[in-house]
Order: structure tokens, then C-alpha cells, then sequence
């Protein structure tokens, strides 16, 4: 991963010619490295970050719903 600006971000493959990995990782969200610094991969967890859109998760009922709020 190369940070190319304050807004952009570059991913380059070993293996070249792959067409699932680059749309794959074209939906995942960017988050600054504080969000992940003390998270432990082996536990699963419904928190949230707070992303770049008008909304913000405020309640979550896993398998049944999620409660947006407007930030």
C-alpha cells in the first residue's frame, strides 16, 4: 500500500492479472491506522467506524437490524 496523498491510497499486487483482489479491496473503506492499533483479530465485534457519509451506526442487533443516525 502506498499513501500517495492525504486522500489517496495505491495498491499494488505481487501477482499481476488478478481481477477479483483490486474490486474486492475497491470496496473496502480506507480507516486510519488508531482504529485498528489495538484490535484483537481473533474476537469478532460490531464497532463501527465512522466513515465519510452523512450517517453514523448508532445500534446494532446482530442477524436483524442496524440503526443509522445522521451526523
Amino acid at each position: 500500500v502506498v499513501v500517495e496523498d492525504p486522500l489517496r491510497v495505491l495498491f499494488k499486487f505481487k501477482h499481476k492479472g488478478s481481477r477479483e483482489m483490486p474490486l474486492i479491496l475497491g470496496q473496502l473503506p480506507v480507516l486510519p491506522k488508531h482504529f485498528w492499533a489495538d484490535r484483537d483479530f481473533s474476537k469478532g465485534n460490531l464497532d463501527f467506524p465512522l466513515g465519510s457519509g452523512p450517517y453514523k451506526v448508532v445500534d446494532v442487533k446482530a442477524g436483524r437490524s442496524v440503526r443509522y443516525e445522521r451526523v
